[in-house]
């Protein structure tokens, strides 16, 4: 059973008081810290998409998908394949910042990272096993197949993990695979389904025991936390708990009930989300800070939240407005732009049918 804290945390209420701020009124033309001067463009063609992350930029157009270097914008390489691409997002494999992508029926899979020793860096491709599914519910994806079977994408390809026995495996880390089950610690495995470790979440509060798990990964664990299991209502007070895989401490506690802050089943409303640059995760109108684990910004009312880009925090509004928040400063809107990513010192954003990107301004 997870331990109880010795001694009452301070936690929040579901509104804390910057809760009720209002819809972002100013509109700017870049965040502050970045130069009015474009490092680099790049045009869109007609029909195409684009997608930024730490590791590249990425022009897809039907079957082809063009990748640029964030620093300067120039071409590394262009890669053509027998179907049109379904699926992309940002992975690390092995520790390194990566992009992955899915062809249309989603049975094959094709990764790219960068690579010291070959200017156009390094294509991974691998056949997905029958029935997979790819999430991401950590700083790099996960890969089941139909029969539950977990792998992992490295440099050589795809590769087998054991999940231990009464256990659901859930996300990786720098220290092997995650699998959790109720009442009992999670554990951290090695391919060979052998423990590394042992997650012990402790209690928010005396009498306090987990409710329902939201997302483990990026060194945080989010879920609900209620008393009297057998008798939650929909009205009951419960906690929504971040804790530290580290320590298994709670980190950062946020009160309501259970209808406020459990995930919808039937809809994103409120389901843990992973921004770019894996910096913050958005679940519902929170906003968390994957490198503390704290709260960092609660949406405005009347407002949608969108994953996040780098340490800009995003929602959309009725209007089809974007908001940017960073912490409990005040929002605001770009005039004409749309932020792709934030990768090291330079921003990224779309405006129009180019992709333009915008050096840090010298400290």
């Amino acid at each position: 059973m997870p331990t109880s804290l010795s001694t009452r945390r301070q936690h929040r209420s579901l509104n804390p008081a910057y809760s009720n701020r209002r819809q972002p009124q100013t509109v700017v033309d870049l965040p502050v810290g970045y130069t009015q001067q474009p490092a680099w463009t790049l045009p869109i063609p007609d029909g195409a998409r684009v997608h930024s992350s730490q590791a590249a930029t990425a022009i897809i157009d039907s079957k082809t998908i063009t990748l640029y270097s964030n620093a300067t914008g120039k071409e590394i390489r262009s890669v053509t394949g027998d179907e049109e691409i379904a699926v992309i997002d940002e992975t690390s494999i092995d520790g390194k910042p990566g992009i992955v992508w899915l062809n249309a029926d989603k049975t094959k899979l094709t990764a790219w990272i960068a690579d010291e020793s070959n200017a156009e860096g390094k294509l991974i491709t691998a056949d997905l096993p029958a029935g997979a599914t790819v999430t991401r519910p950590s700083a790099e994806i996960i890969i089941k197949d139909s029969q539950t079977q977990v792998f992992r994408l490295t440099q050589e390809g795809i590769k087998q993990y054991q999940s231990p026995q009464g256990l659901s495996p859930w996300a990786f880390t720098d220290k092997g695979l995650v699998s959790l089950g109720y009442d009992v610690p999670s554990e951290v495995t090695d391919p060979a389904g052998q423990a590394v470790a042992a997650i012990d979440l402790v209690s928010p509060e005396a009498g306090y025991s987990m409710l329902q798990r939201i997302s483990i990964g990026n060194d945080y664990a989010a879920s609900i936390w209620a008393q009297n299991l057998n008798s939650v209502t929909d009205q009951s007070q419960v906690k929504l708990v971040i804790h530290s895989l580290s320590s298994g401490q709670p980190v950062e506690v946020i009160d309501g009930p259970l209808q406020s802050l459990e995930p919808t089943i039937d809809s994103t409303e409120r389901s843990w989300v992973i921004g770019q640059g894996n910096d913050l995760a958005t679940y519902g109108p929170y906003i968390f800070s994957l490198r503390t684990g704290k709260l960092q910004t609660v949406l405005p009312n009347g407002t949608t939240g969108l994953p996040a880009k780098g340490t800009f925090g995003l929602a959309s509004a009725p209007n089809g407005a974007t908001y940017i928040f960073q912490g409990t400063e005040a929002g605001y809107t770009l005039s004409n732009k749309i932020i792709l990513a934030q990768s090291g010192s330079t921003l990224i954003t779309q405006a129009g049918n180019r992709v333009v990107a915008y050096p840090a301004t010298l400290s």
